[in-house]
Protein backbone atom coordinates (compact mmCIF):
# COMPACT_ATOMS: atom_id res chain seq x y z
CA UNK A 1 0.00 0.00 0.00
CA UNK A 2 1.15 3.64 -0.85
CA UNK A 3 0.54 6.89 0.96
CA UNK A 4 1.67 10.54 0.22
CA UNK A 5 2.56 11.67 3.69
CA UNK A 6 2.03 15.47 4.72
CA UNK A 7 4.91 16.54 2.57
CA UNK A 8 3.38 15.20 -0.34
CA UNK A 9 6.28 12.32 -0.06
CA UNK A 10 5.34 8.80 -0.92
CA UNK A 11 5.49 6.14 1.64
CA UNK A 12 5.25 2.31 1.44
CA UNK A 13 3.26 0.01 3.81
CA UNK A 14 2.94 -3.30 4.86
CA UNK A 15 -0.01 -4.69 6.72
CA UNK A 16 -1.37 -7.30 8.08
CA UNK A 17 -3.84 -8.44 10.55
CA UNK A 18 -5.22 -10.97 13.01
CA UNK A 19 -8.78 -11.12 14.28
CA UNK A 20 -9.79 -12.96 17.70
CA UNK A 21 -12.54 -15.48 18.14
CA UNK A 22 -14.20 -16.36 21.46
CA UNK A 23 -15.68 -20.23 22.38
CA UNK A 24 -18.45 -19.16 20.30
CA UNK A 25 -16.86 -18.00 17.14
CA UNK A 26 -17.66 -14.36 17.37
CA UNK A 27 -14.99 -11.79 16.88
CA UNK A 28 -13.70 -10.66 20.20
CA UNK A 29 -10.64 -8.65 18.84
CA UNK A 30 -9.20 -7.63 15.44
CA UNK A 31 -5.55 -6.31 15.46
CA UNK A 32 -3.91 -4.64 12.58
CA UNK A 33 0.05 -3.97 12.02
CA UNK A 34 1.46 -1.68 9.89
CA UNK A 35 5.21 -0.95 8.88
CA UNK A 36 6.31 2.10 7.08
CA UNK A 37 8.60 0.13 4.41
CA UNK A 38 9.52 2.98 2.53
CA UNK A 39 13.50 2.57 2.74
CA UNK A 40 13.73 -1.23 2.27
CA UNK A 41 11.93 -0.98 -1.10
CA UNK A 42 13.69 2.15 -1.87
CA UNK A 43 17.45 0.26 -1.28
CA UNK A 44 15.96 -2.96 -3.11
CA UNK A 45 15.12 -0.03 -6.36
CA UNK A 46 18.75 0.79 -6.15
CA UNK A 47 20.14 -2.64 -6.08
CA UNK A 48 17.98 -3.45 -9.01
CA UNK A 49 19.55 -0.51 -10.67
CA UNK A 50 22.83 -1.14 -9.98
CA UNK A 51 22.31 -4.90 -10.90
CA UNK A 52 21.16 -4.16 -13.94
CA UNK A 53 23.74 -1.05 -15.18
CA UNK A 54 26.60 -4.09 -13.80
CA UNK A 55 24.79 -6.42 -16.16
CA UNK A 56 24.56 -4.32 -19.29
CA UNK A 57 27.73 -3.05 -19.13
CA UNK A 58 29.48 -6.85 -18.57
CA UNK A 59 27.41 -7.71 -21.47
CA UNK A 60 28.60 -4.32 -23.53
CA UNK A 61 32.24 -4.88 -23.79
CA UNK A 62 33.80 -5.93 -26.76
CA UNK A 63 35.71 -8.50 -25.51
CA UNK A 64 34.83 -11.71 -23.98
CA UNK A 65 34.84 -11.37 -20.30
CA UNK A 66 35.01 -14.31 -17.60
CA UNK A 67 35.47 -14.25 -13.96
CA UNK A 68 36.59 -17.74 -12.02
CA UNK A 69 37.60 -19.19 -9.41
CA UNK A 70 41.56 -19.63 -7.92
CA UNK A 71 42.61 -22.57 -5.49
CA UNK A 72 45.22 -21.99 -2.71
CA UNK A 73 47.81 -22.95 -5.85
CA UNK A 74 46.65 -20.49 -8.02
CA UNK A 75 44.98 -23.15 -10.24
CA UNK A 76 41.98 -21.95 -12.41
CA UNK A 77 39.02 -22.92 -11.10
CA UNK A 78 35.10 -23.17 -12.36
CA UNK A 79 33.84 -20.23 -13.89
CA UNK A 80 31.71 -18.24 -11.77
CA UNK A 81 30.11 -15.64 -14.73
CA UNK A 82 30.56 -15.30 -17.73
CA UNK A 83 29.46 -12.55 -20.41
CA UNK A 84 27.27 -12.76 -23.70
CA UNK A 85 30.38 -12.71 -25.88
CA UNK A 86 32.17 -15.52 -24.02
CA UNK A 87 28.99 -17.61 -24.54
CA UNK A 88 28.51 -16.63 -28.12
CA UNK A 89 32.35 -16.91 -29.50
CA UNK A 90 32.57 -20.49 -27.31
CA UNK A 91 29.08 -21.79 -28.78
CA UNK A 92 28.39 -22.74 -25.32
CA UNK A 93 25.29 -21.80 -22.91
CA UNK A 94 26.40 -19.54 -20.18
CA UNK A 95 24.53 -22.47 -17.45
CA UNK A 96 27.43 -24.87 -19.42
CA UNK A 97 29.94 -22.35 -19.34
CA UNK A 98 28.92 -21.77 -15.63
CA UNK A 99 30.03 -25.85 -15.26
CA UNK A 100 33.41 -25.30 -16.94
CA UNK A 101 36.91 -23.55 -16.26
CA UNK A 102 39.37 -22.55 -18.29
CA UNK A 103 41.46 -25.31 -18.87
CA UNK A 104 37.57 -26.96 -20.43
CA UNK A 105 38.37 -24.18 -23.51
CA UNK A 106 42.65 -23.73 -23.27
CA UNK A 107 43.85 -25.84 -26.32
CA UNK A 108 46.42 -27.92 -24.16
CA UNK A 109 48.76 -27.57 -27.00
CA UNK A 110 48.61 -23.85 -27.15
CA UNK A 111 51.78 -23.67 -25.13
CA UNK A 112 50.62 -20.87 -22.14
CA UNK A 113 50.17 -23.47 -19.52
CA UNK A 114 48.54 -23.34 -16.25
CA UNK A 115 51.69 -23.11 -14.58
CA UNK A 116 53.14 -20.02 -16.64
CA UNK A 117 50.44 -18.16 -15.93
CA UNK A 118 50.96 -18.79 -12.51
CA UNK A 119 54.48 -17.69 -12.60
CA UNK A 120 53.44 -14.50 -14.41
CA UNK A 121 51.07 -13.21 -12.36
CA UNK A 122 53.56 -13.46 -9.24
CA UNK A 123 55.69 -10.68 -11.63
CA UNK A 124 53.25 -8.60 -13.18
CA UNK A 125 49.91 -7.88 -11.76
CA UNK A 126 48.12 -7.72 -15.34
CA UNK A 127 50.11 -9.73 -17.51
CA UNK A 128 48.93 -10.25 -21.08
CA UNK A 129 48.69 -14.07 -22.32
CA UNK A 130 48.58 -15.22 -26.00
CA UNK A 131 46.30 -18.49 -26.12
CA UNK A 132 43.94 -20.85 -28.28
CA UNK A 133 40.47 -21.35 -27.48
CA UNK A 134 38.89 -24.44 -28.34
CA UNK A 135 34.96 -23.70 -29.08
CA UNK A 136 32.24 -26.50 -28.56
CA UNK A 137 32.24 -27.44 -31.94
CA UNK A 138 35.92 -27.65 -32.09
CA UNK A 139 36.90 -24.73 -33.75
CA UNK A 140 40.76 -23.24 -32.43
CA UNK A 141 39.98 -19.13 -31.78
CA UNK A 142 43.31 -17.60 -31.10
CA UNK A 143 42.68 -14.93 -28.46
CA UNK A 144 44.95 -12.61 -26.36
CA UNK A 145 43.61 -11.80 -22.75
CA UNK A 146 44.66 -9.99 -19.52
CA UNK A 147 44.18 -11.98 -16.09
CA UNK A 148 43.40 -9.79 -13.38
CA UNK A 149 43.88 -10.71 -10.19
CA UNK A 150 40.33 -9.58 -7.07
CA UNK A 151 38.63 -10.29 -4.34
CA UNK A 152 35.44 -10.71 -5.39
CA UNK A 153 32.83 -12.46 -3.02
CA UNK A 154 35.59 -13.21 -0.59
CA UNK A 155 37.26 -15.63 -3.11
CA UNK A 156 40.02 -14.90 -5.42
CA UNK A 157 39.41 -14.79 -8.75
CA UNK A 158 40.65 -14.33 -12.09
CA UNK A 159 38.49 -11.79 -14.18
CA UNK A 160 39.65 -12.42 -17.62
CA UNK A 161 38.92 -9.89 -20.58
CA UNK A 162 39.54 -12.34 -23.81
CA UNK A 163 40.07 -10.32 -27.22
CA UNK A 164 40.09 -12.09 -31.00
CA UNK A 165 42.62 -12.10 -32.71
CA UNK A 166 41.98 -14.36 -35.21
CA UNK A 167 41.48 -11.75 -37.68
CA UNK A 168 44.81 -9.44 -36.34
CA UNK A 169 47.81 -9.48 -39.03
CA UNK A 170 50.65 -11.00 -38.00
Amino acid sequence: MARADKDGWKRIFSYGGTTFFDSEGKTILAGLTLSDITERKQAEAALRRSEERAHVLFDSISDALVVHELGANGEAGHFLEVNDLACQRLGYTREEMLSMSPEDIDDPESGTSAGDIRARLAIKPIPIFDQIHVAKDGTRIPVEFHNHLLKLWGKTTGTTPTRDRGDRAP
